[in-house]
């Protein structure tokens, strides 16, 4: 500090006169208690640290009048000063790591702390004590050790490591540190993506979560034991409460002057010695709190510094530091300026806005000390400047800042961009007044439990009111009797947007009071953002705030008015009584003129009870909500019955038989519902963004249950407006819902029953699991099913419904007999299972099944379609844990109970996984020894898992081995060789053929087609092949591929497999084509296909050109190579709606003799000439379907039924026809006892579909159809197989599904 003689600070001691330095401590004569300096005392300190120098020697000590004597507390504190620097140094060397950390800062805030009071003798006397002066001279030592030992404790948290960490438990305290960097979610971001930042933006977001938090007065407490002796000796002075509220204050900034703050220190404390002494602690926390505000420590710098890391030309934190310890303040007494030569623009940036918040603490202070303090003061500077903060010389040429439209932001903030819904205003108001009533009754609890003499009280009330004013303006109002507002909270957190109540320092100091009973006194905030009020402008232009506080001592304090016209504007608190007669505050919103914005699309008037009901299911206090006739209400602690409109998409959506959950812990209520459901934070209604386990995947998030978070179980963390919840919820509630089902089923007058249950299932199967696993366990009897619906039983399987359905229509899943047999033994049908066990008398040896679950239908989806058949690949399996939360194992083991799977439950994973990391953990499974022995042994896949795995065939079969896994020699030796063929090995590991075996003898259309594949010559693969050990005799073959090759060696005439076979003669159509296309004789083309091992058959001396057409399908010329149809050969059979086909171009007369000549025999007799009913009857579009009939067939008696519904003739006039062209039916009337109409019914699969004729009709259909028919399951099977319908044997299918009926 400069005066008229030119004396400013030092970076010393803080004495300079004149611009020369006094070596040593400089001590004023009129300041000499009692001195000993002589050699013995110099001897006695040795080489003691520099903080017990300096604590010695301060100049604070000058300001203690002579006659108070400071001698024995100067002892005392330089010892103090000494074993803070020895628990210094053991706490710096855990940090060592931190490259936040200011070895300087303690000596830099000491000298602040003399350059604020001033020289000696040159100001005013500040009446200090010993005891004062002592703790003047101690805090900056004791508040950097206070907070290395914080950050010390709290290592484990790991700061220098970003990645969420998924084993942190909900509550930890990592977990509340990734909670708290959510809220830097670009830095963190950033930090990721630039590893070589993170440690740095980790230990800054670190040191702020540290100051957001109060650790009270015990780590505080443990300080002082630690220091030991020298602490004692100081007495009252250093008393743990007193240290822990002067540090608590010290990064207050402005709010070190708030009333509350100062009313928990005492004006003028009288101590009990050493020696008479006084401390005034409201001056002394003012004094050191400015003083530490102008020591500007690194942490404390505005979020740009930390914001200009991990990017080019990022902020040198080393160049920080030293910037910081060669600043000082300069100027006038008057107007000091900082001082500061800064190597990056952030920092000039950061230390210019630092300077103006402490202007700021600056002017708090000055206008609390002459309201408030009765001591004398220091002279205060009248402002504070950054004038003097300037770039280093060379650093760098010049800057621009990126700067935002405060305008436009506000407009932002307050508008439907970012809260989506105006509506949510009105939630606002009532989290605000929520909070306050919490605090109230948090308080007064207090006060109840320590004061004994009084007691107090408190019921919570809150109102909403619309109405209008004596002005005709329409307004929203809510009145609560809670906590209140004071001046400072008026300012320092209602107009501060950003600021929360739940971060002030006064809140925080208040709750470790409270934690300090037992059991402590808590409060859970559910503010969350600071910048709710700013939605307040969404539906109004003006905000009227009435409110008064409530004191620590429980009394109302004075009534304060203020009204705010927008969130860019100005506004006074008036006092407009200086008590109140009740804490508690309104709010009220003047509804804008243009309100018609905030009308319903129906043109219903908007209505805040209405808008209440929809977001508000239980309130925590009486509440009430008023608009002229329209009333609501809300009990405490009860959810309202609410059903949601149709097309509302957020909302409260409750009805019907609600069951509470009695014995819910604390701060969770559970609210089972006949309809509806949904989860509530606060009792307000939010959606989950984490979907899976209990939630379901949209809507609500739950179905049939209301969850109510609040407490200890409120999430951390949710959207801006509030509708989402961003935590990952599904384990806390799950497990609260397992723990409340025990009351569900148990009750026996809630929602529970069969169908309320696949309801809930339909949506969360987790959920609907932990239900049924109770009424299993209870032996639950559901009072809508038949009265041998025993849960203990059938348990709970929502397919039931539609697998039992019997003449009622198809269900919607086909699954395996063995499980329709299981659910039919489960529910016990008498009729049905007393048929069932007539056809198979070993059903009845049945007497219990496994009981469903819900989740069985997860599995047994994935397995729909193949009917049980299972492939071998475990995605389905380890994909619904993922959505079911369990450990694939686990699935695994319900799937092997089931029959779903050979594969062996315990080659999958027993951890959780989520669905993000399905295929990686599928990927990890096939890779392992243990799975692939589970599979057939082949070479390529013992090539294809060394090359992956970029090992040796050996290290795979080894690991193989020990994993007791049997490799053949022959496949192991095959791989071997393969694997030093580059060419077969890079081809077995992309394809993994099924033909490469050991000594298999390859069919020359694989060898061509592999030839082409891999761009290689016939002879060069036929080499490679035999090297390895398989056959490949072929040596006719050209010396490249070809495609007219590979399309007359397949089957199909497609060039693909299969290939033909050489166990029958090679097709005619095969050699007329080869013919054709070689231009060779077919006599020429047989010998080529003999040398290729096939053999033949003789064809016709005369070949007609037609002939070619009529073996392929009758195509042009360039559509040779589309998909053919069975090839024909002597002796097989022939389709006859292929020859109806070719009959359109050759006569059928003529077909059947030319066929009869290349030795294929048919025994139609073609009609000649054709009638009117031939034509229906004998061509492949007509009436009578020949779809899948062959020359070996008969045909079926039920195509001639369906037939004859089209020609409306009987069907044994058209089975009569058949026989005398030479076509026999499977019957030539109907069946003895089966009527025509009968007939009819039966064939078909629902009314307005007839039944497929050329499929067979498995178990559980026939079943069902004997069911709708009323008529018993074998006389259906035999009227069916009568009628030519392929039909399974009922009896064959339920001996052949007893073994897996699930047990």
């Amino acid at each position: 500090m400069e005066n008229g003689s030119g004396m400013e600070q030092g970076p010393g001691a803080g004495n300079v006169v004149s611009g020369g330095s006094v070596a040593g401590p400089l001590i004023q004569a009129h300041s000499i208690g009692q001195l000993v300096m002589g050699p013995v005392a110099e001897a006695a300190r040795g080489e003691e640290d520099a903080w017990a120098g300096r604590a010695r020697s301060s100049s604070v000590w000058q300001h203690v009048p002579s006659s108070r004597g400071v001698g024995e507390y100067r002892e005392l504190a330089a010892s103090v000063a000494g074993r803070l620097a020895s628990l210094r140094d053991e706490a710096e060397g855990s940090l060592r790591e931190d490259p936040w950390q200011e070895p300087e800062f303690a000596t830099r805030f000491a000298d602040r702390v003399e350059w604020l009071l001033g020289e000696p003798g040159e100001t005013p006397g500040l009446d200090l004590y010993p005891a004062e002066a002592a703790l003047l001279i101690l805090t900056p030592y004791l508040y950097r050790v206070h907070a290395l030992r914080t950050a010390v404790r709290r290592l484990a948290v790991q700061p220098w490591k970003l990645d969420p960490q998924e084993a942190a438990p909900h509550g930890s305290e990592r977990a509340g540190f990734e909670a708290f960097t959510d809220g830097y979610g670009l830095l963190v971001q950033r930090a990721l993506l630039r590893r070589e930042s993170e440690a740095a933006i980790g230990w800054w977001l670190f040191h702020r979560w540290l100051v957001q938090g109060y650790s009270g007065e015990d780590p505080v407490a443990e300080l002082l034991e630690a220091l030991g002796e020298p602490a004692t000796a100081l007495g009252e002075a250093l008393d743990p409460r007193r240290l822990s509220r002067l540090l608590h204050g010290l990064r207050r900034g402005p709010d070190v002057c708030n009333p509350e703050y100062l009313d928990t220190l005492l004006a003028d404390d009288r101590l009990r010695g050493p020696g008479h002494q006084r401390v005034r602690d409201q001056r002394l926390v003012l004094l050191t709190a400015l003083a530490y505000t102008v020591s500007v420590e690194m942490t404390a710098l505005p979020d740009i510094v930390a914001e200009h890391l991990g990017i080019p030309h990022a902020v040198d934190l080393a160049e920080l530091r030293s910037a910081l310890e060669g600043s000082s303040w300069g100027g006038s007494a008057e107007l000091p300026v900082l001082r500061a030569e800064c190597a990056h623009e952030a920092v000039i940036e950061g230390l210019r806005a630092y300077v103006v918040r402490a202007d700021e603490t600056l002017h708090a202070v000055s206008r609390t000390a002459r309201e408030r303090v009765n001591q004398p003061m220091p002279v205060l500077p009248s402002r504070l400047s950054a004038d003097g903060v300037c770039p280093s010389d060379g650093a760098f040429m010049g800057w621009a800042s990126f700067r935002l439209d405060e305008r436009r932001i506000r407009d932002l903030l307050m508008g439907v961009q970012l809260y989506k819904d105006r509506d949510l205003a009105v939630r606002e108001l009532y989290q605000n007044a929520l909070d306050a009533c919490r605090y109230r009754r948090a308080r007064t609890e207090y006060l109840d439990r320590t004061h004994t003499a009084a007691s107090y009280t408190y019921e919570g009330e809150i109102v909403f009111e619309q109405a209008v004013d004596e002005d005709g303006r329409e307004y929203v109002e809510c009145r609560d009797n809670g906590i209140g507002m004071g001046e400072a909270e008026l300012r320092g957190v209602f107009s501060n947007a950003g600021a929360r109540f739940a971060e002030q320092p006064d809140f925080k100091e208040e709750r470790a009071q409270w934690a300090r009973l037992d059991p402590p006194v808590t409060l859970y905030p559910n503010s969350r953002f600071g910048i709710g009020v700013l939605s307040y402008f969404m539906l109004a232009d003006e905000i009227r705030v009435t409110t008064c506080r409530m004191g620590m001592d429980g009394t109302p304090g004075p009534v304060l008015e203020a009204s705010i016209f927008g969130p860019g504007h100005l506004f006074r608190i008036v006092r407009v009584a200086e008590r109140g007669s009740e804490p508690g505050s309104v709010v009220r919103l003047y509804l804008r003129d243009h309100k018609e914005e905030l009308d319903g699309e129906d043109g219903a008037a908007w209505s805040s009870p209405h808008v209440l009901q929809r977001l508000l299911g239980i309130a925590e206090f009486r509440t009430t909500a008023r608009h002229g006739s329209e009333s609501a209400e809300w009990v405490p602690r009860v959810l309202i019955d609410r059903r949601q409109p149709r097309g509302e998409r957020f909302g409260i959506d409750a009805t019907g038989g609600q069951l509470p959950w009695p014995d819910a812990p604390a701060g969770a209520q559970v609210i089972w519902c006949g309809d509806g459901g949904g989860l509530l934070v606060d009792g307000l209604v939010v959606q989950p963004t984490v979907r899976g386990g209990v939630f379901s995947s949209e809507g609500s998030g739950l179905s049939g249950v209301v969850v109510n978070l609040s407490g200890a179980f409120s999430p951390e963390r949710l959207s801006a407006d509030r509708s989402q919840v961003l935590d990952d919820l599904r384990g806390t509630v799950h497990d609260i819902l397992r723990d409340a089902v025990g009351h569900l089923v148990s009750a026996g007058n809630g929602p529970l029953s069969f169908s309320w249950l696949c309801g809930v299932a339909s949506k969360s199967r987790v959920l609907a699991d932990l239900v049924t696993g109770e009424c299993i366990g209870g032996g639950t009897r559901f009072r809508d099913m038949p009265v041998k619906a025993n849960a203990a039983r059938i348990g709970c399987l929502p397919a039931d419904r539609s697998l039992l359905q019997g003449a009622h229509g198809r269900p919607q899943a086909q699954l395996p007999d063995y499980l329709y047999l299981w659910r039919l033994l489960a529910h016990g049908l008498p009729g049905a299972l007393a048929e069932l066990t007539a056809l198979c008398p070993d059903l009845d040896a049945f007497d219990t099944v496994l009981p469903a679950l819900p989740s069985d239908e997860a599995l047994l989806e994935s397995r729909v379609g193949i009917k049980g058949a299972y492939d071998g690949d475990p995605l389905d399996v380890v994909a619904v844990a993922a959505d079911l939360m369990r450990t694939p194992r686990d699935t695994a083991l319900r799937a092997a109970r089931l029959r779903l799977i050979d594969l062996p439950p315990d080659v999958f994973p027993d951890r959780p996984v989520r669905p993000a990391q399905v295929i990686a953990v599928v990927g990890e499974m096939e890779r392992s020894p243990g799975f692939r022995g589970t599979r057939d042994i082949t070479v390529s896949g013992l090539v294809s898992q060394a090359t992956e795995a970029r090992v040796s065939v050996t290290a795979v079969v080894s690991d193989l081995r020990r994993a007791g896994t049997e490799v053949p020699e022959a496949v192991y030796s095959t791989a071997v060789k393969v694997a030093r063929d580059e060419v077969l090995s890079s081809y077995l590991f992309q394809f993994e053929p099924d033909w490469f075996s050991p000594e298999a003898r390859v069919h020359p259309g694989q060898l061509v087609s592999t030839a082409e594949q891999l761009g290689v010559g016939i002879a060069d693969l036929r080499e490679r092949l035999t090297r390895c050990g398989l056959c490949t005799e072929w040596t006719d073959l050209p010396p490249s591929p070809t495609t007219e090759l590979l399309q007359l060696l397949s089957e199909d005439l497609d060039e693909r497999p299969p290939w033909l076979s050489y166990a029958l003669p090679v097709p005619p159509g095969h050699i007329l084509l080869a013919s054709h296309r070689w231009l060779i004789t077919p006599a020429e083309a047989m010998d080529v296909y003999v040398r290729l091992g096939f053999t033949t058959t003789p064809i016709p001396e005369v070949v007609d050109a037609r002939d070619r057409l009529l073996f392929t399908g009758q195509r042009h010329e360039s559509d040779l190579f589309g998909s053919a149809v069975p090839p024909m050969r002597p002796g097989r059979p022939v389709a006859y709606k292929h020859l109806f086909q070719a009959a359109r171009t050759f006569s059928l007369p003529y077909l059947i003799a030319r066929l009869e000549e290349y030795g294929i025999r048919v025994p139609l007799r073609a009609p000649d000439p054709m009638t009117d009913l031939d034509h229906e009857l004998f061509t492949a579009d007509g009436a009578l379907s020949w779809d899948g009939v062959t020359t070996h067939d008969v045909m079926p008696f039920a195509r001639l039924i369906h037939a004859a519904q089209d020609l409306l003739m009987h069907p044994r006039e058209i089975a009569a026809r058949l026989a005398a062209h030479g076509v026999e039916s499977s019957c030539s009337d109907l069946p003895q006892g089966l009527s025509l109409a009968s007939a009819q019914q039966l064939l078909m699969e629902s009314p307005n579909r007839r039944l497929s004729i050329s499929q067979e009709m498995d178990f559980q259909s026939l079943v069902r159809k004997a069911q709708s028919m009323h008529i018993p399951i074998h006389q259906a099977h035999d009227w069916l197989t009568q009628l030519g319908v392929p039909t399974c044997d009922p009896a064959e299918s339920i001996r052949a599904a007893l073994p897996l009926i699930p047990r």
